[in-house]
This record gives structure tokens, sequence and C-alpha cells, in this order.
């Protein structure tokens, strides 16, 4: 939520609602991780969203943090969970929907459509949560930029990450910007 002081007043000045969130990755106690977004529509959710993020930073140490889907339960009433499912199968994540859904009250299933060799698949799982779970599906993104001429700053940083050079990266590279 850094910054969203001067996201407030740009919003306001060109009438649009900002609508405030953060993604987090969870340990479940499966040993799977799950992904989920937070969006905070209102005041009230934005207060709960900055108090679990304060919650789970001090748990670690900085830079880091730590959730549970028992922090999700006790702190975001008024917030919108967006659940980005990996590629995994129906039946575990079936699984993993049943324990998201015992701590979030307002859930979606997010699907995002990346143009990448994964799409089909990730559809197909997504309608069929969707169907199973009579959860809704919202259309997602993963934005890394905000400009093409970014993407070599972005390979640089993810080899950096990776420790390796930006030739050597090959699919860790996104495919397209």
């Amino acid at each position: 939520v850094a910054g969203i002081v001067k996201a407030h007043v740009a919003a306001k000045t060109k009438g649009i609602h900002l609508i405030v969130g953060a993604a987090f990755r969870i340990e479940t106690d499966l040993g799977i991780p799950i992904n989920i977004v937070l969006l905070a529509p209102n005041r009230l959710a934005y207060g709960q969203l900055c108090a679990l993020i304060t919650q789970a930073r001090r748990r670690k140490p900085k830079g880091e943090y730590a959730l549970s889907l028992n922090d999700l339960r006790r702190n975001t009433d008024q917030c919108f969970a967006l659940w980005i499912p990996s590629n995994l199968p129906i039946e575990t994540l079936l699984a993993l929907a049943y324990l998201i859904r015992k701590h979030v009250s307002k859930l979606w299933i997010a699907l995002g459509i990346f143009l990448d060799n994964d799409d089909m698949d990730r559809a197909t799982n997504v309608l069929a949560l969707s169907s199973r779970l009579k959860l809704p599906v919202v259309a997602a993104n993963d934005v890394h930029m905000h400009a093409a001429e970014r993407k070599p700053l972005l390979d640089t940083l993810c080899a950096i990450r990776l420790k390796t050079c930006v030739n050597e990266l090959g699919t860790n590279l996104l495919s397209n910007s």
C-alpha cells in the first residue's frame, strides 16, 4: 500500500474510485501455498488490509512477511479476496478452495489470459472450479511494467533474483510485454 496517498489524490482529481489492494502468498496446512489478492473497496476494508499487512510484517525480518488463512478469517471481512489458482490437478484445487472458503467470506476466482502455453489449462481449471464451487470468476492480469520499453530492466531484475545472466534466463523470461 506504499504510495497510496499519491494514488488517492490522483484518482480523486480524475473522478476515479480507487480500490486499493495487496497480493499475498500464504502457506496452507496442505503444504501448498496459495496466492490471494485482497481488495479494499472502502475505508474500513483499507484499515483491515493495513492492519493485516502490519501483523504479517511483524512476524518476520524486514522485507518478509508471514500470513496464515486464520489471519484472513479474523481481519478481512470487509475485503474482497481474489484467489489465483496455481496449475495443479483439479482435485488439489478443490481441496485448497475448501480451505480458503472456510476463512474468507467474499471470494472470487481470478482468471488471467497471458498468451502463454498454460492459458487453456488455466481457463479450464478455473471454469471447472467456478462451476463446482458456485464461485464467480473475475478477469485478472499480471502487470510487471508500465511500458514495454521497461522489459530489459524487468529481465535484468529477474536475472538478479535468479542469480544468473539475462541470456541464460530461457523460459524464466516473460513471453510478452
